[in-house]
């Protein structure tokens, strides 16, 4: 399929389905040993049995009723056809209906098949080629019953996820913004020279495939150690069961594939179990990482998280950049999660480095600026105006400018 073009809409949607297939595919053994090496040593929080067993308890037909009104409507249905907007109008008809239904599922260890069936429409990223398959974005549409018990299950996280994610990680945790990591990251580059690391770097990390590569069986694992309880591993695993997925391009929608891993995109319940999955990284990070990472006033700063969004503090550059890439090489091989190199960004503490550093990894040198939770950062505040609020005026200024050259009445523009 690589370097293969296809034009007829047919064989344009085998190749798409060529593609998911290969990229969910089963990843092989868990070298479960390995894993519980790494985990063991870990300082993570663990929920008491208490709060676990409520994670894992039966659903209620309150719970339902809270989801289906929690569920934005209008948007797309899955396979079956039925949008949120019928659960929400008929959903006191229905609400018990649903609780059986998911009790049944559950003491059978399997969802009905429509239920683990989801409809893929690959999107095109912004400012990519739309020649490859890996340049189109995999959005699942979802049954809604599907999502009903997903948004139950996602509602009880909620209520534990503060207290088993670190406050390093901003994103998908309630009361928590990214803008404490940008006013983070911009007074330690504002720090005096003479009081930043001399060869201190910055490495803003980007994983290949995200939310499409995470290993179950090293998810599992994860939430068993944090003490989330075997009822609540057996809620996620029902949704997790022999999933499958149709692929729909045009008007041609391939014949059923499996998934063997990732979280499912669509699913109210992926932000939350991606921020389980991560972090023992961080964890892994701040205990090695003392000694490592950059002091500013009593504080050492080793790394700042918002979703997939990681940056790492490093005070002594090349040698300890080859730790850091060793260490995610490593949870890498354990989670599913890799770093894409080539959009993983080193970026110098100190200001006037013309040559770029001589890494142990082929990576990304960004010497003058690099972007970050969508703020082009610079070593100057000063710059951060003309980069960022000038550029955003300039495009505005280019857009309204097409539009006053069209020859349109003002309802036509609008």
């Amino acid at each position: 399929m690589k370097g293969e073009h296809r034009f007829k809409p047919g064989p344009i949607n085998d190749a798409f389905k060529e593609y998911y297939t290969f990229l969910y595919r089963d990843p092989g053994e868990l070298d479960e040993d390995r894993l519980e090496g790494f985990l063991r040593p870990l300082p993570l929080p663990t929920l008491t049995s208490e709060d676990g067993e409520g994670l894992g308890g039966a659903v209620a037909t309150e719970e339902v009723l809270e989801a289906i009104s929690r569920l934005a409507p209008g948007k797309m249905p899955g396979t079956d056809g039925l949008p949120m907007d019928f659960y929400e109008r008929y959903s006191k008809l229905l609400a018990a209906q649903l609780v059986y239904l998911y009790v049944e599922a559950l003491h059978r260890g399997l969802l009905p098949d429509s239920l683990r069936e989801a409809l893929v429409v690959p999107l095109p990223k912004l400012k990519s080629g739309e020649a490859s398959v890996t340049d189109f974005r995999p959005l699942s549409m979802l049954n809604s019953d599907f999502k009903i018990l997903s948004k139950i299950l996602a509602n009880r996280l909620l209520q534990q996820i503060s207290t088993l994610v670190h406050a390093d990680q901003n994103g998908f945790v309630p009361n928590r913004s990214p803008s404490l990591h940008l006013r983070r990251l911009f007074a330690i580059l504002q720090m005096p020279n003479a009081e930043k690391p001399p060869i201190g770097m910055l490495l803003a990390m980007d994983f290949e495939k995200a939310f499409d590569s995470i290993r179950w069986d090293y998810l599992r694992t994860v939430m068993l150690r944090m003490g989330l309880g075997a009822g609540w591993v057996k809620w996620v695993d029902l949704l997790y069961v022999a999933p499958q997925a149709r692929v729909r391009t045009s008007k041609t929608i391939s014949n059923p594939y499996p998934i063997h891993r990732s979280t499912r995109q669509g699913c109210p319940l992926l932000p939350l179990l991606f921020a389980l999955t991560i972090e023992p990284l961080a964890a892994h990070l701040r205990m090695e990482g003392v000694g490592r990472g950059v002091e500013w006033g009593r504080t050492e700063h080793i790394i700042s998280l918002y979703a997939d969004d990681i940056l790492i503090y490093l005070r002594n550059g090349e040698p300890w950049l080859a730790w850091a890439l060793q260490a995610l090489d490593h949870f890498g091989d354990l989670s599913g999660l890799r770093l894409n190199r080539g959009k993983t960004f080193v970026f110098l503490m100190t200001a006037g480095c013309d040559q770029p550093p001589t890494f142990p990894e082929a990576m990304v040198w960004a010497p003058n600026t690099f972007k970050y939770l969508g703020i082009q950062v610079f070593h100057d505040l000063r710059d951060l105006r003309d980069g960022n609020i000038g550029r955003a005026l300039g495009s505005l200024r280019a857009s309204v400018g097409f539009w006053q050259s069209l020859k349109l009445s003002i309802m036509g523009r609008i």
